[in-house]
C-alpha cells in the first residue's frame, strides 16, 4: 500500500509541475521561462545539504550565486529596475510561476 501512495503522490506532483510550466509558457516569454526553470539545480543543492548533509564546495557556492544573479536579472524586480513600460498589462507575480514548477 505504501508504494501505491508514493506513486500517486509523485504523479500528482509531476502533473502539477507540468501544468504550472505550461501556464508559465502561456503568460511569459519562452526564454524567460526556460531561464527561470534553471533554479532546479539551486534547490537540489540546498535540499541535498539540508536533507542528506552533503558538503557544498566553493565551486557549487559560486555556481549557485551566479545562477541566482542571472535569475534576478531576468525577473527584473521593480525595486531594482523600476516599473516596466507594460506595467498595466504585466502581472509582477508571473515570474514566480516557473519557480513554483521547480519547487513542486
Amino acid at each position: 500500500k505504501q508504494w501505491y501512495q508514493r506513486r500517486v503522490r509523485e504523479v500528482l506532483m509531476g502533473s502539477t509541475a507540468g501544468i504550472v510550466k505550461l501556464w508559465a509558457y502561456r503568460v511569459m516569454a519562452v526564454g524567460d521561462v526556460q531561464a527561470l526553470m534553471s533554479p532546479v539545480a539551486v534547490f537540489a543543492a540546498i535540499f541535498s545539504r539540508l536533507l542528506w548533509g552533503e558538503k557544498i564546495s566553493v565551486f557549487t557556492i559560486v555556481s549557485l550565486f551566479l545562477s541566482i544573479t542571472g535569475i534576478v536579472l531576468i525577473v527584473k524586480p521593480t525595486f531594482l529596475f523600476g516599473a516596466p513600460d507594460i506595467a498595466k498589462t504585466y502581472n509582477p507575480l508571473y515570474p514566480l510561476i516557473p519557480f513554483a514548477a521547480c519547487v513542486i
